[in-house]
């Protein structure tokens, strides 16, 4: 018994599992139909990375160092009178694959070209690419990070944004952005500068054919074209031909025979004018410094047109002592100046010539007249401008004086020169009168009017008078106040209680409280920052608007913008630099004009430069006065007086 129910024992335990696993596996046979009932969909995507811009870098040859950041990498430097090629190359990665990408659109352009990086394209600020992944370089499958390279062909007249350049507050800027094929897209910039490139190209010859003994060559022309990116102005000198004339004769020219004198290199004569009087409207060459040739040569704009001027040369040989085949060698410098594209250009619509000998050298406007003094006349000359393209003189008005700056008061005009003031009355515009002449200690430099007192200056003198127009036929000297020996005192202008006077000989500007007329005091002084540094007698004029002085300093040609805020104290705010060559500012609104162009002055420290001027011709700029629409500037080296259309200029 004992025996059987061992046996039996094992056999019921394990049908009793077995039962309990059947009924295991239908109550989860069970469980799982009603799940089944219920059932909500899920899915799980693998979803779409950005593409990511990794690097950009621009540079001047393929594969080469980073020629950015700008204003303190080296930049871009153009090739004279042909494209040169700019790279910018870099890395993406896309997580997806590189097989994903659709394309990188790259732009280069200047920060202030017109759309930013949606400029349309333009050889001078803006261009423009778009690579395709075939381009890239390492996309294979399974490929994440590939790299590109690119290049643009940019123009020689490329505007340039380095230090002094007209779009020196700007940069260059390189943008990448690449999209994939989900059009989501990554971007990164780089920047650099663009250098500045003056240069013009000019035949390499001058002929002046076969030229009797004491007699002038006729005039040959020679044409520059500018090749660079920069207006340009040009300056000359004579050097030996060092083929012809390998002895070291410097400058004049020499004969291939021998025993027969040089001719002088100061024999050639240049103008801007075909029909220019030899010696007396032009400018000789030396051989001992160089001597300016202006040009007013524009930087390019035109795709397919190069700006060009032509300038005329004459030889007069000695009337003995020569023969045979002269030569030398004339050297042109490019100067740099600062019109270029994005400049409003201004025409000339109007000329009046005074005359041989007439050297017309300052202008003021009333109304319809303008009034010039024609200093190698002894004259103010009345014109009309009533129709501003056709200036007509209507009138000449002899004085005692040559005078050099006329400043208009009330009905009269006040004009300076030798040692006279004298006093033109305008009560009838068309027929000025001298009405009276006052003698002064020394010759005058420079005047400024305010209210019943005129203030002069005298350079060798050293020293300011004040003095009472309150009766324009009665002037008295009130006031004068003594500058350091040695001062040299030139320009001046007044402001409300003060003076401001350039001190030309030793580079200081100087403010003055005139509130006592009697009893002017010297309250500031600051010395502006000469020719590199170092040379004296560059500060040439000064202009007021505002709390700032603007002072051109010829030698670095910029002007110095000078706050004169604080009574006490003067301090250099900044700098910026002129309009061309010309050394001579005045002031219309919150604009800065010069004979050669306009800054806008509204932002006082940081000055634009808003338009060069074109001359039909211009040899020796001097003054200009601005009323309405028109500028006048009187040029002593044409004889005439120009009249400028400044009515496209942007609006204030």
């Amino acid at each position: 018994m004992l025996q059987k129910n061992t046996v039996k024992q094992p056999a019921f335990l394990v049908a009793g599992v077995l039962f309990t696993l059947i009924a295991l596996v239908a109550l989860a046979a069970l469980l799982v139909l009603k799940s089944k009932g219920d059932t909500a969909e899920q899915q799980v995507n693998t979803g779409n990375t950005a593409p990511s811009l990794d690097s950009l870098i621009v540079s001047e040859l393929s594969g080469s160092g980073d020629i950015g950041p700008a204003g303190s990498g080296t930049g871009f430097t153009t090739n004279e009178g042909s494209t040169k090629t700019l790279y910018v190359r870099g890395q993406l990665t896309d997580l997806n694959g590189c097989n994903d990408l659709q394309d990188l659109k790259i732009t280069v352009y200047r920060s202030g070209a017109t759309g930013a990086d949606a400029c349309t394209p333009d050889m001078n600020d803006c261009y423009s690419a778009t690579l395709v992944p075939a381009s890239f370089q390492g996309c294979i499958a399974g490929s994440n990070t590939v790299t590109f390279e690119t290049s643009f062909s940019m123009a020689n007249f490329v505007d340039p944004s380095d230090t002094g350049s007209p779009y020196d507050a700007q940069t260059w800027l390189a943008k990448g952005v690449v999209k994939d094929n989900s059009d989501v897209t990554n971007d990164l910039t780089s920047d650099f500068d663009v250098n500045s490139l003056a240069a013009f190209s000019v035949p390499d010859a001058i002929n002046y054919g076969a030229v009797g003994l004491g007699q002038d060559s006729n005039a040959i022309g020679l044409t520059f074209s500018n090749t660079g990116n920069r207006a340009v102005d040009a300056e000359v000198i004579a050097l030996v031909d060092p083929v012809h004339q390998p002895e070291p004769l410097v400058g004049d020219m020499t004969s291939n025979l021998t025993g027969f004198a040089d001719i002088a290199a100061s024999a050639v004569h240049y103008s801007l004018t075909s029909g220019f009087t030899y010696g007396t409207d032009d400018t000789a060459v030396s051989k001992t410094a160089s001597t300016e040739l202006a040009l007013g040569l524009n930087q390019q704009t035109d795709d397919n047109t190069v700006p060009s001027v032509d300038s005329f040369w004459k030889l007069r040989v000695p009337s003995s002592g020569v023969n045979g085949t002269y030569t030398n060698v004339l050297v042109f410098t490019a100067v740099a100046g600062a019109g270029g594209p994005g400049m409003t250009v201004l025409p000339q619509v109007g000329e009046i010539s005074f005359g041989t000998d007439s050297w017309p050298n300052d202008v003021v406007v009333s109304g319809d007249y303008a009034y010039v003094s024609i200093n190698g006349l002894s004259s103010i000359g009345t014109v009309d401008i009533s129709n501003p393209a056709s200036p007509v003189q209507v009138a000449t008005t002899t004085v005692d004086i040559y005078p050099s700056r006329i400043v208009k008061s009330g009905s009269n005009l006040f004009a300076i020169a030798n040692n006279k003031l004298e006093t033109i009355s305008v009560s009838n515009p068309a027929s000025p009168v001298s009405t009276a002449t006052f003698t002064l200690p020394y010759t005058p430099v420079d005047m400024a009017i305010s209210g019943q007192y005129a203030y002069l200056t005298y350079g060798a003198g050293d020293w300011m008078d004040v003095v009472d127009i309150t009766n324009p036929n009665s002037a008295s000297i009130v006031g004068t106040l003594t500058f350091t020996a040695g001062a040299g005192p030139g320009s001046v202008a007044v402001s409300g209680q003060y003076a401001y006077v350039v001190n030309n000989a030793n580079d200081t500007f100087v403010k003055i409280d005139v509130s006592n007329p009697a009893s002017p005091a010297q309250v500031a002084s600051i010395t502006l920052p000469g020719f590199e540094g170092s040379l004296t007698g560059d500060i040439t004029s000064v202009a007021i608007y505002g709390d700032y002085a603007y002072v051109t300093n010829q030698g670095k040609s910029v002007v110095e913008i000078v706050d004169i805020t604080n009574p006490t104290a003067l301090s250099l705010a900044a700098e910026t630099p002129l309009i061309g060559n010309q050394n001579i500012v005045t002031v219309s609104g919150p604009r800065l004009f010069t004979s050669d162009g306009v800054l806008d002055i509204s932002n006082r420290t940081s000055p634009t430069q808003l338009a060069s001027i074109q001359y039909n011709s211009a040899i020796q700029l001097r003054n200009t006065f601005v009323s309405g629409q028109y500028a006048y500037v009187t040029d002593p080296g044409n004889l005439t007086l120009d009249v400028i259309d400044i009515s496209g200029l942007p609006a204030m």
